[in-house]
């Protein structure tokens, strides 16, 4: 993770509200960079994720977007991103 969130440039936002992971989640489109692409070519994945193969550093996907899948992590991802890389 700290590979992928430091290979460019980041911006990170923590959303807040009724059903904001869904939404979210509705916004970055499906996990699978081609099956965005097919499906839900308006998503972030769609636009910015780069599939795996494709001269990517270990063969892995690049997502372009993370999300977080369970409304439970959410405040443990904003602790990590807003308050411990800050130290």
């Amino acid at each position: 993770m700290v590979n992928e969130y430091s290979s460019g440039p980041l911006v990170a936002l923590e959303v807040c509200g009724e059903d904001a992971v869904a939404q979210v989640r509705a916004v970055c489109g499906p996990r699978d960079v081609d099956v965005a692409r097919r499906v839900r070519e308006q998503t972030l994945r769609a636009k910015y994720g780069v599939p795996a193969g494709l001269g990517n550093p270990g063969g892995r996907a690049q997502l372009g977007v993370h999300c977080t899948d369970l409304l439970e992590d959410g405040p443990l991802e904003c602790e990590y991103l807003f308050s411990l890389v800050e130290r």
